[in-house]
């Protein structure tokens, strides 16, 4: 038999295994046997932790990252859910840390701390947004930072309002995966959405009917509710967003985000639900165009390879917040990721496209009118 690698080595209570530090996992909980934890994903290879005896087995050796993060457990043996910052936790987390930046005399991390008899460590958690601290351990950390009374209550005001559930909170994961709890927050709190799509019509601007194809044709075999849940929450989105459909989505006088959209031609091209479908959807494209706060530029088919084409699907979201920097997400199979760092070189290559390799947002109805009559005539 083969000889598998060797991957790591026992280190007290520890096992090290590509640079990463993981603990030994659990073999019981609350008298329960636990029963080995499957750990897979397109950034580390699908793994067996044996609880019998700690060891880690790793099955594929094609990686990219060898890093496995112990998950939480609760009663039963069943995996915990990764808590999701929204992003007011997020700007209050900030906040928090620039009042004990700005304290006279200066205050650290360590005073903090020991002024509220936690560690370190849990400071850094509640100013990273990591979790979120007590309201009477919030007034003593303000009270100590040298906050007043009324600036006190208007934080803990914010705190509570952070607290309420989201209005995506009520989806299942099967039509919202956690994941994808956090892309909801950064666009409801958004003031201008970037989004670049070489492959498809974006979400926000779909139509209902192209909707459901696109969808039917990424998942197949997707059951008609759960297919009418993400319908639902789809519309919910535009409707709060950008105001399509019924109801309001923001408050009177707000002002909503403005949302770019470079798209390549080839994506109002390609046949999502067949030729009736994609009418409609360019139909509802020349309409959403018209509206002073939706921009959307379409690349030519001609040009050929432009930096769009190696990016792949991307959204920069910008707020209004000088404590939340620009946020990108990138599309992939496994839900994406988010970048909060080196987001320049997006910004860069979206300026690039929309002033060099795209046609101007005025030949934007021509543009889809002519695809009309050549890809999609009756």
């Amino acid at each position: 038999m083969e000889q598998q690698p060797h991957i790591g080595r026992r280190n007290g209570a520890t096992r090290r295994i590509a640079g990463c530090r993981m603990p030994d996992a659990p073999t019981r909980l609350r008298g329960r046997a636990l029963a080995p934890v499957i750990v897979s994903g397109p950034y580390y290879p699908s793994c067996t932790s044996q609880p019998a005896t700690g060891n880690l087995q790793i099955a594929s050796w094609n990686v990219q990252i060898v890093c496995v993060r112990l998950c939480s457990f609760r009663r039963g043996g069943k995996l915990a859910a990764p808590k999701t910052t929204t992003t007011l936790q997020s700007v209050l987390a900030k906040r928090l840390t620039d009042w004990r930046m700005q304290a006279a005399p200066r205050i650290s991390r360590a005073d903090a701390a020991q002024a509220v008899g936690v560690t370190q460590h849990t400071v850094r958690r509640w100013e990273i947004g990591e979790s979120n601290p007590p309201r009477t351990t919030i007034e003593k950390l303000l009270d100590l930072y040298g906050a007043t009374a009324e600036e006190i209550a208007g934080f803990l005001a914010e705190v509570d309002q952070a607290k309420q559930p989201s209005w995506w909170a009520s989806y299942p994961a099967e039509v919202l995966p956690r994941n994808l709890h956090r892309f909801l927050s950064l666009e409801s709190a958004a003031t201008v959405i970037r989004a670049f799509e070489p492959y498809m019509v974006p979400a926000l601007l779909r139509t209902e009917d192209y909707a459901r194809a696109a969808l039917s044709a990424c998942h197949p075999g997707i059951r008609a509710g759960l297919l009418g849940r993400h319908i639902d929450l789809l519309k919910e989105r535009q409707r709060r967003i950008l105001g399509t459909g019924p109801g309001t989505s923001r408050a009177a006088g707000a002002t909503r985000p403005i949302l770019w959209v470079v798209l390549d031609e080839s994506a109002l091209r390609r046949s999502v639900g067949g030729p009736q479908v994609m009418r409609r959807q360019i139909e509802h494209l020349l309409a959403m165009a018209k509206r002073p706060e939706i921009k959307i530029q379409i690349v030519p088919r001609h040009l050929g390879a432009y930096p769009g084409t190696e990016s792949g699907p991307f959204h920069l979201f910008r707020f209004a917040e000088p404590e939340l920097p620009d946020i990108v997400y990138r599309s992939s199979f496994d839900g994406g990721e988010y970048l909060h760092q080196k987001t320049s070189r997006h910004l860069q290559g979206f300026d690039t496209m929309c002033a060099v390799h795209a046609a101007p947002i005025r030949d934007t109805p021509a543009i889809l009118e002519e695809i009309t009559k050549e890809a999609w005539a009756r």
